[in-house]
């Protein structure tokens, strides 16, 4: 949200003097077929990059085993993965910005941060048994 309400390409007094900024989305000139293909083939190239990387490191040559003796689980490596999106997903805010102050790189900081956090103390109750000690296996170096 703070991305949307606080980034400003022009500034206010540029707008409202000149119209022509707001002819780029009237005749829709910054959205089309090619932009629009472009942006799947990003994600979808992002998408095989985070799976690739999460299932090789959890999963590959030396996977970390649990308890019983099954390399790594579902939720962990589901787990690694959400918070590879959520990296990249702020880094795009953070790429996309056109104006950098404290706050903004604190926002995006406490958000990436605030994902670790919260698998953290999910992880130490245990009543979500399929989180328990999540956080200290996924951590764990083999």
């Amino acid at each position: 949200m703070w991305y949307a309400l606080f980034d400003e390409e022009e500034l206010k007094e540029e707008l409202l003097r000149d119209p022509k900024h707001f002819k780029i989305g009237l005749k829709n000139l910054n959205f089309g077929k090619y932009r629009f293909w472009r942006w799947i083939f990003y994600g979808t190239c992002q998408t095989l990059a985070l799976q690739i990387i999460a299932f090789s490191s959890m999963e590959g040559p030396h996977p970390i085993y649990d308890h019983v003796g099954q390399p790594s689980s579902l939720w962990i490596t589901g787990t690694h993965i959400y918070g590879m999106v959520v990296i990249m997903a702020n880094i795009k805010v953070w790429s996309a910005t056109n104006n950098h102050t404290i706050y903004s790189n604190l926002v995006i900081f406490g958000s990436i941060s605030s994902f670790y956090v919260v698998v953290y103390i999910m992880g130490q109750i245990k009543i979500f048994h399929f989180l328990f000690g999540l956080f200290s296996h996924a951590m764990a170096m083999p």
